[in-house]
């Protein structure tokens, strides 16, 4: 089916070299975001409250979020590094100044979970993302030059999710409202529990699930589930208690 027009074509991306974290430059302020991701990385169970109030002493810009992300290669293979780190870029992003950030993932062998973590700002991810990207995202755009994992979209407020590629099962579970495109296929349970939004999906593989409670679905142009909020369902959720 063709993609929407008010989408555009998706098109192969052209690949661009992506800098060694040896030709990013060192300075002051890329040493204290190691120092801090040093620390938090030691936690025996991640403190996201804590993270960003050490984070918060720190002065950056966009450009060193940029850098910091093509430098954290060297500790892909630490423990639970996609999920921590996530939420660390979050940090970094949520407390900047700046509302334009650019993430580099392409160069990583681990993919990065729950980036974009309640976010606010427009954040570019020129590469693939894991898990949970814009997890709790409350405004803002973020668009994923790749591919993306399950759970794009998981409990997003508003804001609009754009992944270029494929992504995995439970796109917009639980979503209450915003945007999310998927350009390629997505996996099973389009839909799990959202409560509002939209959710546009341009490839041609894709499952509804069959627990949506509102919102509504495109494929390409055209309206395929339209659902409004019936307080005489029963909107019980066996995932009430599962944090993943």
């Amino acid at each position: 089916m063709a993609a929407s027009s008010a989408f555009g074509k998706y098109r192969p991306e052209t690949e661009q070299g992506i800098r060694t974290p040896s030709e990013v430059k060192t300075d002051k302020v890329i040493e204290n975001m190691k120092k801090i991701w040093k620390r938090c990385a030691k936690e025996e169970g991640l403190n996201v409250a804590g993270m960003g109030a050490w984070i918060h002493r720190l002065r950056y810009t966009p450009t060193d979020i940029e850098a910091f992300s093509i430098a954290i290669a060297e500790y892909q293979y630490q423990k639970d590094f996609s999920d921590h780190m996530g939420f660390f870029l979050s940090s970094l992003i949520n407390n900047c100044k700046g509302n334009e950030v650019t993430i580099h993932t392409a160069h990583l062998t681990e993919r990065i979970d729950n980036l974009g973590f309640r976010n606010t700002k427009d954040i570019t991810v020129k590469g693939n993302s894991g898990r949970k990207v814009g997890y709790g995202m409350k405004g803002g755009t973020i668009t994923v030059e790749g591919n993306a994992g399950g759970d794009v979209g998981l409990l997003i407020d508003a804001g609009s999710i754009i992944v270029k590629g494929d992504s995995g099962v439970w796109v917009g579970r639980k979503m209450e409202g915003g945007v999310i495109i998927i350009e390629g296929n997505t996996g099973e349970d389009v839909g799990y529990h959202m409560q509002g939004g939209e959710i546009h999906i341009l490839g041609d593989s894709y499952k509804i699930s069959n627990g949506v409670w509102a919102g509504k679905i495109f494929h390409g142009n055209d309206l395929v589930l339209d659902k409004i909020w019936d307080e005489k369902d029963n909107h019980e959720d066996p995932f009430d208690d599962y944090n993943g």
